[in-house]
Order: structure tokens, then C-alpha cells, then sequence
């Protein structure tokens, strides 16, 4: 443990600056400049406190003294003067910071496996294609080439911005409540990477029919049959009813979905699914697909009976599973090339930020320091050629 007087010989040997810095570089990499080794667990928010602003007791007393602003502002001789250092929210902001990452990447997360990421400094992108309206023809001899038209096509994308907010309070740090402010921001960056989560997951599966905008408009990602418009926006047939994940045979019904796939001039075109998205009930029987290397099946047409061969699934899909995909269904499952498919629109990944001022809620709720954890983002489907959903039998 860092103790207030370790921290407080730490300082003396650095200087302020040196203090700050050296100390959120040692928590960034997980050991001192003399080598020792240490966690965000090491510190005490006290034992930092009162190294670097000054004693908790002189400073709050019994919650009913200068009060911490006032008191933080004064030097020895009692003249105010500006904030002598930001060592202390600094510190502290670094801790977080550690925690809240560590926290946010504790779970296993499939999303960023499901996407491409597309950085982006606009809310609302509009990302363009062009819809082919002819094809090449043969060309007699001294005769003009035609002309290629196109029409331009799109779609749009739409993001927001989600956060939570961490507060030190002056009980926090009279009362060394250090173990619940890190585990606090543990969960706060565990929440905020499970929001992400949450929103690419359920974005792949088209939850909310609000993640596929060709032309700007809102429009179901996934259908059954061709819709009536006939066009890019809605002929796709990209969802198979009564298709169970059983065997092999259910994949080569998949493919042959993929088999029929077709651009607006109405050519066949190549689609490689890569990976295998699937329920929790449905990950072990996705592992015995595509990993079994034999497969027996009845060949009763041919009169042979029970036949043994290689496995017919030859490519190595990717098996990806989520608690999110079982949360919408138990048995529907997904195979494509995802990341085709969706974009995750990146204004600014998980940031943490500490307020560099007082406010109101220093004086109104005692907060020392205040910390928010965020993320601006959103994911969007730019085609919907390149994955399959697959529905079980009722």
C-alpha cells in the first residue's frame, strides 16, 4: 500500500511535476520508476489526498469547516492564490481511468468482430454506391461502345452518445472508500462497454429495423420474400423460414441462399460467409458442424444405405455466440461475411474525462472530483447481400 508518507517522499523526490506525472505513468504501465511493481488496488484516495492537497481532518474537519474549495485555494500565510496543482484529481483521474478500461474490456465482447470501423467526425453519415444499370455488350467492328449510366444509391447512418458519470465525494476520501470508488469505476466501464455491446449485437440482428436506411429511410434488413418496390432497397431474400442448425444440411440450405444472391442488374454475385453467429443453446452444435471430421448420412435413393465421408463443411467458419442473440431467440442463427455488411461509425471511442473546474455540485453534494466515461458511436448496415438469418421451424 502507498501510504501518505511514501507518496509524500515520492513527491519531494520528484517535484509537483514530476510527482504527477511519474505517478500516472507508473499506473498506466503497473509499476514505479523503481521498478516496484503496483495496481490501482496499491493506492489509497486518502493517502493521495493528504499527499498532495493536505489533511483530511484540517481540511473537512467534522464536515463543518472551511469547506474543501476555500481550503484547497489557501497556502500557508492563508492569501489566496490560484490552485496550487491538479496532482490530486490527476492521480485520481488516472486510477479511474485504469479501472473503467479494465473494466470495459473484461467481458468477452464479439461486436467489434461483427463490424468495420469507420471513424467519422459527422452524427449522421451518407455513405454512396451506384446502382448499375447495364451491362457490357459485344461491340461489332467500327461500331460505338454504349454508354454505362448509373444511378447513384445509399445509405445512412445514425449514432449517439452514451455515458456515465463518477463522482469523489468528500466521505469518499475522509472515510478511505478507495475499494468502492475502483470497483464503482470498474462497473461503470463494464456497463459502458456492454451498452456498445449491446448496440452492435442487437444492430447485426436488426432489433429495431432502424440499422438498414437505404435512401435515408428506415427499412427491415432481413426478409423472407422480395419486396414490391423491386429495387436494391428491397428485392433481397436474405431470411430462410424452417431452417433448424442440425447438420450440415442446414448450411448448404443457407449457401444456396447465397447461391441466388444478385445485384440490381440482376448478375449472380460472389458471396464468402466467414463466420457463424448463433444462440448460446445452438454454440455446441455449431462447433460439431464445423468441426467434426467425418459426417454418416443415409443414401437410401441410391440403395447404398449409411454412408461415411469427410466432412462436407470445408470452410472454417468462425463460431461467434452472445447471451444477445439468445436474448432475441434460442434458435435463430446467422451466417455471413459481417463485416461487409455493418460499419460501426466511430465518433470517439471509450473516453474518460474528469472535470478541470468547480460547479455546482462541488458545493451542493461535497464532490471533490467528478469523472464521466463515454462513448459516440452507432452501427449501420450498408448492404444486405452479405448475411443470412435463419429461422427455425414453428
Amino acid at each position: 500500500m502507498l501510504t501518505t508518507s511514501v507518496l509524500k517522499s515520492l513527491r519531494e523526490d520528484f517535484g509537483d511535476a514530476g510527482f504527477t506525472n511519474n505517478l500516472r505513468k507508473a499506473i498506466r504501465e503497473g509499476k514505479l520508476p523503481n521498478g516496484r511493481e503496483i495496481t490501482p488496488d496499491d493506492f489509497s484516495i486518502r493517502a493521495l489526498f493528504e499527499a498532495t492537497i493536505g489533511s483530511v481532518e484540517d481540511i473537512f474537519g467534522r464536515f463543518d469547516g472551511p469547506g474543501f474549495v476555500e481550503a484547497m485555494m489557501r497556502e500557508a500565510d492563508g492569501d489566496y492564490v490560484g490552485v496550487n496543482s491538479t496532482m490530486f484529481p490527476s492521480i485520481t483521474g488516472e486510477l479511474i481511468a485504469k479501472k473503467v478500461i479494465d473494466g470495459y474490456n473484461e467481458e468477452q465482447h464479439i461486436g467489434d468482430q461483427l463490424v468495420t470501423n469507420m471513424p467519422s467526425k459527422l452524427r449522421s453519415e451518407r455513405i454512396t454506391g451506384f446502382l448499375a444499370m447495364g451491362m457490357p455488350s459485344e461491340v461489332e467492328e467500327g461500331m460505338p461502345y454504349p454508354e454505362g449510366s448509373f444511378t447513384e444509391k445509399y445509405v445512412t447512418t445514425d449514432t449517439a452518445k452514451k455515458g456515465l458519470v463518477i463522482a469523489v465525494t468528500e466521505e469518499c476520501v475522509t472515510f478511505d472508500q478507495t475499494g468502492q470508488l475502483l470497483m464503482r469505476a470498474q462497473q461503470v466501464g463494464a456497463r459502458v462497454g456492454r451498452d456498445r455491446e449491446k448496440t452492435i449485437v442487437n444492430g447485426v440482428q436488426d432489433v429495431s429495423s432502424n440499422v438498414y436506411r437505404p435512401l435515408g429511410t428506415a427499412a427491415a434488413l432481413y426478409r423472407t420474400s422480395a419486396g414490391a418496390l423491386g429495387d436494391w432497397r428491397d428485392s433481397t431474400v436474405n431470411e430462410l423460414d424452417s431452417n433448424d442448425l442440425v447438420d450440415w444440411t442446414d448450411i448448404d440450405a443457407c449457401l444456396a441462399i447465397f447461391d441466388g444472391m444478385q445485384d440490381a442488374a440482376s448478375e449472380y454475385i460472389d458471396v464468402n460467409p466467414t463466420q457463424l453467429l448463433v444462440p448460446g443453446a445452438l454454440r455446441s452444435t455449431a462447433k460439431r458442424i464445423v468441426g467434426a471430421t467425418e459426417i454418416r448420412y443415409d443414401n437410401l435413393s441410391s440403395g447404398v444405405g449409411t454412408v461415411t465421408s469427410a466432412n462436407n463443411v470445408v470452410d472454417n467458419y468462425q463460431i461467434l455466440s452472445s447471451a444477445l442473440v439468445t436474448a432475441q431467440s434460442s434458435s435463430s442463427w446467422y451466417l455471413g461475411d459481417f463485416k461487409k455488411q455493418f460499419v460501426w461509425q466511430e465518433i470517439f471511442p471509450l473516453q474518460v474525462f474528469r472535470q478541470n473546474r468547480e460547479s455546482d455540485a462541488g458545493f451542493s453534494r461535497d464532490i471533490i472530483a467528478m469523472f464521466k466515461a463515454r462513448y459516440f458511436g452507432g452501427i449501420a448496415a450498408i448492404d444486405d447481400k452479405y448475411v443470412v438469418k435463419n429461422n427455425a421451424a414453428e
